[in-house]
């Protein structure tokens, strides 16, 4: 039987508050949780943001790397050289001696290419540590360019036409790399394209929270009043589920309305 990793590594571009983030945090609480009081290790790579960051990533400590962040290259030469740094500060944090193994090693969205150089950097260092069995490397797909992100698309472009081949940098797998997607339909879609991929959904928080009455009559009295016009069945007596998101396949709607 494997065993369960004693230190997970999340790579981002920035810890800024957005949906891949958050969902961070709760992959860094659940691992936590799950280590209980065993020796373990929760590190966050990425640039860190003093002014825009959560106030804090309860469980995971902080190794900061400026480079990783949102970066868009002019040319080769200043790529390789970001390429450079990152790949070493990567490595840096990976095979430092007091961290317990096994350790996985999760990224998050480089298939949007938001910084080149992390996208490659990341498949240098699987290139090196990829054959060690200390490490377990997953690259998770939380958006993909081709699902109507156009500047990411000419960006990409752009890096080719440069010589710069991001489409093998993002799928490098060779059996070193496990790509997981948040929803079947991008799954489908990279193994469409030649990837082996995996669903493995976004984690989530359960809780009940308390709501003020006043404040819950007025949408529940707009929504009434449209569904009276419209003659559609709402019951305002029964429980009622908020999923605040938008309405579009990667947010997982219909899903939502199955749970």
């Amino acid at each position: 039987m494997t065993p369960f990793p004693r230190t997970l590594i999340q790579i981002h571009y920035h810890d800024r508050p957005c949906g891949v983030t958050q969902v961070m945090r709760w992959y860094a609480r659940a691992f936590s949780a799950e280590q209980g009081r065993l020796p373990h290790a929760n590190l966050l790579f990425c640039a860190h943001d003093r002014n825009a960051c959560y106030p804090e990533f309860p469980q995971a400590s902080l190794r900061s790397c400026r480079n990783a962040d949102y970066r868009e290259f002019a040319d080769r030469q200043s790529f390789q050289s970001e390429t450079l740094i990152i790949e070493r500060r990567l490595l840096a944090a990976m095979t430092a001696p007091d961290l317990p193994g096994p350790v996985a090693v999760l990224a998050h969205n480089l298939f949007l290419c938001k910084n080149a150089a992390l996208v490659s950097a990341f498949a240098n260092v699987v290139r090196k540590l990829g054959k060690d069995t200390r490490y377990r490397f997953f690259s998770v797909v939380h958006d993909l360019a081709e699902q109507g992100r156009v500047e990411r698309l000419q960006a990409i472009a752009g890096m080719e036409r440069m010589g710069v081949h991001l489409h093998a940098e993002m799928a490098v797998t060779g059996g070193a790399v496990r790509v997981v997607a948040v929803n079947r339909q991008q799954v489908a879609r990279l193994k469409l394209a030649g990837i082996p991929a995996h669903f493995l959904c976004n984690p989530v928080i359960a809780q009940k929270r308390p709501m003020n009455r006043d404040r819950k009559n007025e949408p529940f009295d707009r929504l009434l009043e449209h569904c009276r016009k419209r003659r559609i069945m709402f019951d305002p007596d029964r429980p009622v589920y908020c999923y605040p998101s938008r309405t579009i396949a990667r947010k997982n709607p219909v899903e939502a309305i199955a749970v």
